[in-house]
């Protein structure tokens, strides 16, 4: 038992029905005075120490953030010339088709990861050569929301075609 607890003569009825009287009631009340006021106590710098924990949790996602961002800019993959990156993201086109107009694949995809990336796919006509272009069933729809459709979409195909410069096209179709 640890030292705070006192020794309690009745741990023998622990197990059995036995109904304290008046006297031991009241025993058994100053029994408990100094346990409960310990808990109390516990209790107390549980929390104290829980906040502790939760503040030195916040100052340490700071830190860590501080050096992700750090060590971020020490990547390799920074260093390499925009030559080299321009190359690299035509190995990112699928090979089996064109590409689609999605941010789930390159090319735009490549334009989602960081600025820079952002500006070299941009910049590399190469990337912008080939398309397939996906024409939904908007013929049931209201002629409103049909012409809002077509329009985003004609403009999609329009800056994709635009960012191929003069540069011969690969087109495919999906009606």
């Amino acid at each position: 038992m640890p030292e705070e607890l006192p020794e309690s003569p009745f741990t023998d009825a622990f197990t059995t029905n036995h109904s304290a009287t008046l006297s031991e009631r009241a025993q058994i009340l100053g029994l408990l005075e100094r346990p409960q006021e310990r808990l109390k106590q516990m209790n107390s710098e549980i929390s104290r120490l829980k906040q502790q924990v939760e503040a030195l949790v916040a100052q340490r996602a700071v830190i860590h953030k501080f050096i992700r961002a750090h060590r971020a800019l020490l990547a390799p993959i920074r260093r390499l010339p925009v030559e080299v990156l321009s190359e690299i993201f035509l190995f990112c086109l699928p090979v089996d088709r064109n590409p689609v107009r999605s941010v789930k694949e390159a090319p735009l995809l490549l334009t989602r990861i960081c600025r820079r990336w952002r500006d070299i796919a941009l910049e590399n006509p190469r990337l912008w050569t080939g398309i397939h272009i996906f024409v939904p069933d908007i013929y049931n729809m209201p002629k409103d929301e049909r012409r809002r459709i077509f329009e985003m979409r004609t403009a999609g195909w329009e800056a994709w075609l635009k960012r191929s410069g003069a540069l011969p096209v690969s087109l495919s179709l999906h009606v």
